[in-house]
């Protein structure tokens, strides 16, 4: 720009010195030859009157004109009407003055003369001469009004437009740099192409004539190296397909817009395509890439919250139906092992059915509630290399023959804080996995080891979090997952076993076990390549392991009073038969309420409270409470499902919880254990620690 004005700068400084220049010369040289044209006008009017004048005197006196020098020298006295002093001579054909008037003359001069005739001979010259001094001196006035005028115009044409041009130049240089400043920092991408057809009709070409920095920084170059560029060469190619479209923006003037994905830094780009002037196209170009990778987050995030939401929707449901049906569930259970108890032959082995049935139902309802999080835990610091040793028998009659085990645990492997219930259905699942995944037989190994995680490793792409784990590693050599199949993995009721082969539960109540005991599940997989699950469990030190309850056992004699407390009567039946078979002696009541009031009927009569969780109107929690501020009585709580207990809500401690549906043996067991715990209590000797009895766990669930 700054050059631009000085060449505009210099060309007007030449015209205003070209037209003073003009001006000073010229003024002067017109001046004159109008002054010195008008002067020999005048000289030749005077000399003809003068020759006329003459001329009558030669007529008179032919013969002796000439020497009437009085009557001619009086002629040519004779004054000019401007008063502009002349001189005036006759002259005879030789040339020798005749008469002459006496003004002198400043020289230089200006002469006209005019021929005398007689009978159309020519006899004589009159001479008119003026000095030219006058004109001279006007002439030089004049050149210095030309001057005066010159230098007026000279300022007139430079001075006032310059700086009237110098403001358009510094406004125009202005708007150029706040162009610019907004060019560059345009967040979307500009670029100028000069679009034409090679020679002879050949291809469309569009070639980079201007970009601003976005433009460079999204194909990550700079801007010098895009200027003259071939804007398809650094694009990869990928314009070929618009570039005819282009030529007819170009044409037409009228926009286009379309979209490419560039290979240089994995980015989608919107070009929105327009011509400015002819012969070009601008094209404003917007980055898609984060927009994409965002609408690909945001659709991933709705994946996964209507996953959460049908999770909970079917959480729920098992939370809804748990209660009741481990109701029923607990009635039929305990029929069935009393009547298994009574019969022989071929109807005990109808009992034994029943109770088999009644022993599945009851896995899938812990399965929907161990998938959905809501499964009331009773966590236990667990030596992992022993619970997983004391599988390994169960776990090679699950997979059969056909399937070779191994099992590599680390020496000194640490322990974990988790239920073991959780953990022993954990692997019977994935067992049970891997044995339908290899039906032609095959390999299946579990690695149980130590892992510490380190803050690296965490952030890494899927990392673990950081800190110190047990891992448990379980590989088959089966046929392997596609990626299909890995996507929907964990969703519940997703399955690929043939109908009636599988719940589709076995993986999302796996993930849901992990998950609640704090730890994380990878996989790994892929067609023809088998499967490994890969557990994180967070490791903890064995000196915080709990105290277990229960006892090792049922007692083989008990008493005592025991106050049922339950809603449901066919559960409060059974209940009552497996205590009172035991030799207990059982009060009866339907709700909180009637349970309190018999409590306080007779406090002291009453050796422990057996009471459901969830019941109309008092709870049983509530119902504990206020028993213990009549009378410290040991409290047992029995749940088939509580959202309050499941969700942390309402502290029971583990060990004052019997989780429906549950064995004779789990009941007598704890029930002996509360009496023996608080008669140990009352007379000072320390109750021996118990340990939880074999029956209290349920069978394991199978996928």
């Amino acid at each position: 720009m700054r050059a631009r004005w000085q060449r505009v700068s210099s060309t007007m400084t030449v015209t205003a010195g070209i037209v003073a220049a003009l001006l000073v010369v010229g003024l002067p040289i017109v001046y004159f030859t109008i002054a010195y044209e008008d002067a020999r006008g005048a000289l030749d009017t005077q000399a003809e009157m003068n020759a006329r004048q003459a001329g009558r005197l030669v007529v008179a006196n032919p013969e002796l004109w000439a020497y009437e020098q009085a009557r001619l020298g009086e002629l040519l006295e004779a004054r000019s009407a401007v008063g502009v002093p002349e001189v005036r001579r006759i002259l005879d054909p030789s040339g020798q003055v005749v008469a002459e008037s006496a003004d002198p003359l400043a020289p230089p001069t200006l002469s006209r003369r005019h021929p005398i005739f007689d009978a159309g001979v020519r006899v004589a010259e009159v001479e008119v001469a003026r000095s030219l001094r006058p004109i001279l001196v006007e002439t030089g006035v004049a050149l210095l009004v030309a001057l005066l005028v010159a230098a007026l115009v000279f300022t007139a044409l430079r001075v006032i437009p310059l700086r009237a041009v110098r403001h358009a130049y510094a406004s125009l240089e202005e708007s150029e740099r706040r162009y610019r400043s907004l060019y560059d920092s345009m967040g979307e991408g500009m670029a100028l192409l000069r679009v034409g057809r090679g020679a002879a009709g050949g291809g469309v070409s569009a070639r980079v004539v201007d970009a601003n920095p976005a433009c460079a920084r999204m194909l990550g170059l700079e801007v010098p190296a895009l200027v003259g560029e071939d804007a398809d060469a650094l694009l990869g190619g990928v314009l070929v397909p618009f570039l005819p479209a282009l030529l007819e923006v170009e044409r037409t003037h009228q926009p286009f817009a379309f979209e490419i994905s560039v290979a240089r830094g994995s980015r989608a780009l919107r070009l929105s395509a327009f011509s400015p002037h002819a012969g070009h196209v601008a094209a404003v170009i917007e980055d898609l890439t984060e927009r994409r990778r965002a609408a690909v987050a945001q659709r991933q995030f709705q994946e996964h919250l209507a996953q959460a939401q049908k999770m909970e929707l079917v959480g729920r449901l098992a939370g809804g139906v748990a209660h009741d049906f481990n109701n029923i569930l607990t009635v039929i259970l305990s029929y069935a092992r009393a009547l298994t108890d009574e019969l022989r032959g071929e109807q005990r082995e109808f009992a034994q059915e029943i109770g088999s049935a009644g022993q599945r139902a009851s896995a899938l309802t812990r399965q929907l509630l161990a998938f959905s999080r809501k499964q009331v835990l009773c966590p236990e610091v667990l030596a992992v290399g022993e619970v997983v040793n004391g599988l390994v028998k169960m776990l090679g009659r699950l997979i059969g023959e056909d399937i070779e085990l191994s099992l590599a645990v680390a020496p000194g492997v640490g322990s974990i804080l988790m239920d073991p219930a959780q953990l022993e259905q954990v692997l019977v699942n994935l067992a049970v996995n891997a044995r339908d995944a290899m039906p032609d037989g095959g390999r299946l190994a579990i690695e149980v080891r130590d892992a510490d995680v380190s803050a690296v490793d965490a952030r890494r792409p899927g990392g673990i979090p950081e800190g110190s784990y047990v891992t448990i590693t379980v590989t088959d050599t089966g046929t392997g997952m596609d990626a299909d199949t890995l996507q929907h993995l964990y969703e519940p009721f997703f399955t690929t076993k043939p109908q009636g082969k599988g719940t589709g539960l076995g993986l999302s109540m796996v993930l849901g076990a992990v998950e609640q005991s704090g730890g994380t599940l990878r996989v790994v997989s892929a067609p023809g390549a088998g499967t490994t699950f890969t557990l994180h469990l967070p490791r903890v030190p064995a000196a915080e392991a709990p105290a277990a309850f229960g006892t090792s056992g049922a007692p083989e004699s008990a008493g005592g009073r025991i106050l049922v407390v339950e809603d449901e009567p066919q559960v409060r039946g059974a209940v009552r038969l497996f205590l009172v078979s035991a030799g207990y002696e059982v009060v009866e009541a339907a709700c909180g309420d009637d349970g309190l009031a018999a409590f306080r009927a007779d406090p002291e009569g009453i050796d422990l409270v057996l009471t459901d969780l969830v019941m109309p109107g008092m709870s049983g929690s509530a119902l504990g409470r206020a028993v213990r501020t009549l009378r410290p009585v040991p409290v047992l709580y029995m749940s088939g499902y509580s959202e309050e207990i499941a969700s942390g809500r309402e502290a029971v401690p583990p060990q004052s919880l019997l989780l429906k549906p549950f064995e004779r043996e789990a009941l007598l067991a704890r029930v002996h254990a509360a009496l023996h715990a608080a008669s140990a209590s009352a007379s000072g000797i320390p109750a021996p620690a118990p340990r939880a009895p074999a029956g209290a766990r349920a069978s394991q669930p199978r996928n």
